[in-house]
C-alpha cells in the first residue's frame, strides 16, 4: 500500500484569449513518476508532450483553452496516488483554483455554448 503524503500544489497562468496557458504543479517531495496521463485537464486541452520537468519538485504543462473566446478558466488536477516520490509515497489530491473577476460588470459574454462550463475550481468575484 503507498502511503499518499506528497502535498501538491497547483498554480495556473495565461490570460483569455492567449494561447496557450501553463499550469505549475509544485510538491513537497522530489518525484520520481508522473506522466500527462496522470493530469485531468477540464476547460481546456493539454499539448501533447507538453509535461516539463523544471526541477526535482516542479513541474509544468501547457493547456489550450476550449471555451470561446479562448476563456482561460481552465483546471488542471491529479487524483490522489498518481504521483510518486523517490521514497515510494504517493500525492494527495490537488487542483489549481480560479478566480472570476467581476461576472456581473462585464459585457463580453462567451459567443459559444458554456452548458458544460466546469466552475468547481472557480471563486467569484463581482
Amino acid at each position: 500500500m503507498i502511503n499518499n503524503t506528497i502535498v501538491t500544489t497547483i498554480t495556473g497562468s495565461g490570460s483569455a484569449g492567449a494561447e496557450p496557458h501553463t499550469i505549475t504543479f509544485d510538491f513537497s517531495d522530489d518525484i520520481a513518476t508522473f506522466n500527462e496521463g496522470d493530469i485531468v485537464v477540464k476547460n481546456g486541452t493539454l499539448v501533447a508532450s507538453s509535461l516539463t520537468k523544471v526541477s526535482n519538485t516542479q513541474y509544468t504543462i501547457q493547456v489550450n483553452a476550449d471555451l470561446a473566446e479562448g476563456r482561460a478558466n481552465i483546471t488542471g488536477s491529479i487524483a490522489s496516488g498518481k504521483v510518486i516520490g523517490t521514497g515510494g509515497e504517493g500525492n494527495l489530491a490537488g487542483k489549481n483554483t480560479t478566480t472570476l473577476n467581476n461576472l456581473s460588470a462585464t459585457t463580453n459574454f462567451p459567443s459559444a455554448d458554456i452548458t458544460n462550463w466546469d466552475t468547481s475550481h472557480a471563486t467569484f468575484s463581482f
